[in-house]
């Protein structure tokens, strides 16, 4: 069974990249396209929820991302997305999470959608525990910089490390990690 559907980073992709076969499209078409894709997976799927998930550093202004949202309700209606999920760039230096996601975040409730967070590290770590302690400090400072909490966290790695997920005990292990969000993480929910 299909719980939901995932999408990475349409506006951010779809809008802003302007690199090697960029598609550059106005933020009304590029909803059009969305919408026409998600109307098809529906035709199998027909009630599947949608999460876009966006890069904060790929995101315009907060005012751009609320007319993304409101072009993807407009398309879509109450079949529009129903969560965006930021993957924050932790080390960028040419646009600071710190400084733009509480409004991006803002501007996601303004318009009516949930919204959720990936939690991760760094490639720059050079061991397991590193990339573990780094993680939990991007936690820590996410609870210290948006007071909202999210509707959903997924706690993952596209990094080296962790190189290992068990046993949960060791604290360079990544089901380490997602014990410690839920023990210690005042933005965690539900998680046991």
């Amino acid at each position: 069974m299909t719980q939901y559907i995932v999408m990475d980073e349409p506006l951010t992709f779809g809008q802003y990249f302007r690199g090697r076969n960029a598609c550059g499209y106005s933020i009304n078409e590029l909803a059009a396209g969305v919408a026409a894709e998600i109307n098809k997976i529906r035709t199998v799927f027909p009630n599947v929820p949608v999460i876009d998930i966006e890069a904060h550093s790929g995101i315009g202004t907060p005012a751009e991302l609320g007319q993304w949202l409101d072009a993807l309700k407009s398309q879509l209606g109450d079949g529009a997305p129903i969560s965006v999920r930021f993957d924050v760039q932790w080390a960028s230096h040419d646009k600071a999470w710190q400084e733009v996601a509480p409004a991006l975040v803002a501007t996601v409730l303004q318009h009516g959608y949930h919204y959720g967070i990936i939690f991760d590290s760094t490639p720059q770590d050079q061991t397991n525990q590193d990339w573990i302690r780094t993680a939990e400090g991007n936690i820590r400072s996410w609870e210290s910089k948006v007071k909202a909490r999210p509707d959903h966290v997924v706690i993952a790695s596209w990094h080296r490390h962790p190189d290992t997920l068990l046993p949960e005990t060791n604290p360079g292990t990544l089901t380490y990690l997602v014990n410690w969000y839920c023990d210690n993480a005042a933005i965690a929910k539900d998680c046991k």
